[in-house]
């Protein structure tokens, strides 16, 4: 009834909202209790279809309410499986190594302004890339190529 009680809309002819709800406040606490509203259920007008719209949200949330646990103990498993297959440190870890052997920090690519510049980042990130490839010509063994 109290939560009922708090979201009935209460229209009137009049324009003045704020003198209804002080006319129907026989206390004075600032709300307006069941029993005052069946004191002056004549000056009520009560929105059906917001009502409705009312208590089908409600009974919406409460079915939700019955499925939220389940909802959550399944998040908490995927979440869970993805740090067991995909671990945030060691790929982190794996992104700073890589970060520093490219020289991708934001000093380093800020000082990036020219075309000249663009492509002597280029060269130097090949470089670093060819020392990164196992089959690249820096590691054969044989000189002749």
């Amino acid at each position: 009834k109290r939560s009922l009680s708090r979201h009935v809309q209460i229209v009137s002819e009049q324009q003045d909202d704020g003198a209804l709800r002080e006319h129907m406040d026989a206390d004075h606490d600032g709300k307006i209790s069941p029993q005052e509203m069946r004191a002056h259920l004549e000056s009520i007008n009560i929105h059906l279809d917001i009502l409705r719209q009312r208590l089908e949200l409600e009974w919406a949330m409460s079915r939700l309410m019955v499925k939220l646990p389940n909802f959550a103990l399944c998040m908490m498993c995927f979440v869970l499986g993805l740090y067991t297959l995909s671990p945030a440190a060691g790929i982190s870890i794996v992104n700073h190594q890589l970060a520093s052997h490219f020289e991708l920090s934001s000093d380093q690519l800020q000082n990036i302004r020219t075309f000249d510049d663009i492509y002597d980042f280029l060269q130097r990130f090949r470089d670093k890339n060819e020392e990164l490839m196992p089959l690249s010509p820096q590691y054969w063994c044989e000189t002749r190529y």
